[in-house]
């Protein structure tokens, strides 16, 4: 009886030491999760940002959407459809970080780091109006008050 005791007691002690080991593995896989993810929203606005300085004109008209509010009605077609791209390349990007906050890949601050006062210049709002129809609801209520938050 008494080595049976022993071996149970060494059964337990490796199966508490395996869940332990196993728990510090999915941390540290979280942990690089979570900055595999940072790393990838970065390069997502980078890439945005560069596409629009090596190219004259989506430079020129993102200059011109911050510092005229009536732009919309001033632009032909083809610049308005450009410029809401660009806008709507931004809202996608805020909606997968949203969907990777809701499955706890992100946490809340990763928001503070989206440059959302370019989402609340006017061009912004209208493209935004225009296309929030393709975004889903919960995305809509939730950005929404996230832009229009006041801090």
């Amino acid at each position: 009886m008494k080595k049976r005791e022993v071996f149970e007691i060494f059964g337990v002690l490796g199966v508490i030491g395996s869940l332990v080991f196993v728990g510090v593995e999915v941390r540290q896989n979280t942990a690089e999760i979570r900055g595999s993810t940072h790393q990838s929203v970065s390069e997502q606005i980078n890439e945005l940002y560069l596409t629009i300085a090596e190219d004259e004109r989506l430079s020129r008209l993102v200059s011109e959407m911050m510092e005229n509010s009536n732009l919309r009605k001033n632009l032909s077609s083809k610049d308005q459809i450009s410029l809401d791209f660009v806008v709507l390349t931004g809202l996608r990007r805020i909606e997968n970080i949203y969907l990777q906050y809701l499955d706890g890949i992100l946490s809340n601050d990763a928001f503070d780091r989206i440059g959302m006062s370019f989402y609340r210049i006017q061009y912004a709002k209208e493209t935004w109006e225009k296309y929030k129809g393709g975004f889903d609801s919960d995305f809509v209520t939730f950005f929404e008050a996230l832009r229009d938050e006041v801090k």
